[in-house]
């Protein structure tokens, strides 16, 4: 009698314990048990490649199975990677530029609205005298109305603000143009541009080969470089930093156009499929029952994935030439593509806003107290009139006591009664009343662990001084001569959901170099760089609006940005008119169900002058 061991091994029922067999399943849903996020990223962890400049490196190809979006030309990401690193990863995005002013005109026809301030001080709306000549005014602007909307919606859509004293201008290309000339020297001080052809390793005395570690690239090793990332790397060593600043998006933009050409060509669902695989080679074909590890890593090694870099040596169609066009770098740029330059950051873990508002005596309060302080005094210096003890003072004091009640009696009389306050008989309670607002809004510290996979110049080149030119650029002041300087960049900054200000300045930069266990290369370049940054918010205060929503073509401010952080809402929401508009839509349409509502109407008219009336002799609350 044979026993289960001998017809059935460990592999073939294993392999069906816990999952459906490969053939009860469509070729669909054996994809979706791989699945990974990764697969639907269009970006990489090259020079570049990401919006953020500063990705740690991923693990090997082997170590951590490569995914790519479909028609994506990027290197790919690996699954954990993304799962782990990428996806938790939290980014700042800034954008630098310089102060510009609105007119003295502009800014005091826009900053303060008469209707709003008196219904925050008053807590009732303008009276008809008031509206019958706001009307009668906007009767007489009508034939300037359109040139005054025009005006609003271009501003809208250029960020100007109409109602700010200054506001940031940005000026990104002197921000990367400045990044270029650090980029630049410490390209040619590290010995990566102008290098000879030399042999790396030179031979000692006791004729040993050692490495050359004062020699620059070698043709060969610039050659490599200029192969891996043409757009990146130039022909004499150096690189494109213009080009690194907006490559993401450049990425973003082929695969859209690879999307919209296998959309032109692809008749079916099956036909697209197709073609996502053979521009991404993930598909490593059907794996026979019963087959190894072994053939399983044999099938991945054939595609190009696995032979990285020689395979994009072969097809240079997605990753080649497209990349160093004027249009294709005009499409990215028209597409905000070096228009934000962002970094991965580790933040303090916890964010705090405080808002605060500060309150003082009256100056009625203080001149009626001061006088009445002052008799007060001058009548207990004076033994309050007691002149003498005499029939003749006696006299002379009881005629004085008797005019000072005369006179008191006339001004309760005419209800002047307080005026004997001011003889010091007493002092006047007046509440304080309140005279500023502060918020302090987060000045929010940032760390960049900047770190080298290798001792190399090259891996120390890009993974630590080019992230940190782009500190520096945007905090240290600008030259404006040989030896004079200004300001440096004013900025606008975005963290979701932690931090966000449209008029910051980097006020402190901490570098720590050296770091890590093995903190310098044997050239004595360092391996390992930490960065924090402290950005502060220029705004200092923070006030509510009492209308339910904005205009749809209103100034942002501090408020509406708050209100964004504490929604989560991502960079395209809070930056970018379109978006605004959508949300400002949304917002008005919401205003509008008020006027359905009966509990609106209720509030308002127990608000009335009849509604306290009814109010004084209706049964009290149940509260408390």
């Amino acid at each position: 009698m044979a026993i289960l061991s001998d017809i059935l091994e460990d592999t073939a029922w294993l392999r069906q314990a816990f999952l459906l067999r490969r053939s009860d399943i469509d070729d669909v849903d054996k994809k979706r048990r791989v699945f990974s996020m990764a697969s639907t990223k269009y970006t990489d962890t090259t020079l570049g490649g990401n919006y953020t400049i500063n990705n740690p490196p991923q693990f090997t190809r082997h170590a951590d199975i490569k995914a790519k979006a479909p028609f994506s030309p990027s290197k790919g990401m690996g699954r954990y990677y993304s799962e782990a690193i990428d996806d938790n990863s939290i980014t700042l995005h800034m954008r630098f530029g310089v102060a510009e002013y609105n007119s003295l005109t502009t800014f005091f026809t826009n900053f303060f609205d008469s209707s709003m301030g008196t219904l925050a001080r008053t807590g009732e709306s303008t009276g008809v005298l008031y509206n019958i000549g706001k009307v009668a005014g906007f009767l007489f602007a009508i034939p300037l109305l359109p040139f005054v909307v025009a005006g609003r919606i271009y501003r809208f859509l250029d960020d100007k603000p109409y109602s700010k004293y200054y506001y940031l201008k940005p000026t990104m290309p002197l921000y990367w143009g400045a990044v270029n000339t650090i980029v630049n020297n410490l390209a040619v001080n590290m010995g990566l541009i102008g290098a000879a052809d030399i042999d790396s390793y030179t031979v000692n005395a006791e004729g040993k080969a050692e490495p050359n570690y004062e020699a620059g690239l070698t043709s060969k090793e610039i050659e490599a470089f200029n192969r891996l990332l043409p757009d990146v790397f130039r022909g004499d060593g150096g690189v494109d930093i213009y080009a690194i600043a907006n490559r993401a998006q450049r990425i973003r933009n082929r695969q859209i156009v690879l999307q919209q050409a296998a959309l032109q060509n692809a008749t079916t669902s099956d036909g697209l499929a197709s073609a996502a695989t053979r521009l991404t080679e993930q598909d490593i074909g059907p794996v026979p029952a019963g087959s190894s590890l072994k053939a399983y890593m044999a099938r991945y090694h054939s595609t190009s994935m696995a032979r990285g870099a020689d395979a994009d040596k072969e097809k240079q169609d997605p990753i080649g030439s497209w990349e160093s066009g004027f249009f294709e770098h005009l499409s990215s740029e028209l597409s905000d593509g070096s228009h934000w330059v962002s970094f991965k950051v580790n933040p303090d873990r916890s964010i705090n806003e405080s808002f605060s508002n500060t309150t003082g005596e009256s100056d009625i309060a203080s001149k009626i107290n001061g006088m009445s302080s002052s008799a007060r005094s001058a009548r207990f210096s004076t033994l309050d009139g007691n002149i003498g003890d005499g029939v003749i003072s006696g006299a002379i004091e009881g005629i004085i006591g008797g005019a000072k009640d005369v006179l008191a009696g006339v001004a309760d009389g005419v209800g002047l009664s307080g005026l004997a306050a001011l003889g010091g008989s007493a002092f006047v309670d007046i509440p304080e009343h309140w005279q500023d607002s502060v918020a302090e809004l987060p000045s929010e510290s940032y760390t960049l662990e900047l770190r080298a996979p290798y001792g190399n110049k090259m891996s120390i080149f890009t993974n630590i001084y080019v992230p940190l030119a782009m500190i520096l650029a945007g905090a240290l002041p600008l030259s404006t001569g040989a030896q004079s300087y200004t300001s440096p960049f004013l900025c606008d900054l975005f963290v979701k959901g932690r931090q966000q200000s449209r008029l910051s300045i980097i006020d402190s930069v901490s570098i720590t170099r050296g770091v890590g266990n093995i903190g310098w290369s044997v050239d004595h370049l360092p391996t390992g760089i930490d960065v924090t940054i402290s950005i502060k918010d220029l705004s200092t205060v923070m006030h509510m609006p009492l209308n339910d929503s904005p205009g749809l073509f209103d100034d942002d401010s501090a408020f509406s940005d708050y209100m964004g952080i504490l929604g989560g809402l991502g960079l395209t929401e809070q930056f970018y008119p379109v978006q605004k508009l959508k949300r400002r839509f949304v917002q008005a349409a919401q205003e509008f169900d008020k006027w359905t509502s009966p509990a609106f109407y209720a509030q308002h008219v127990s608000a009335s002058i009849p509604g306290r009336i009814l109010a004084a002799v209706a049964r009290n609350t149940g509260r408390g």
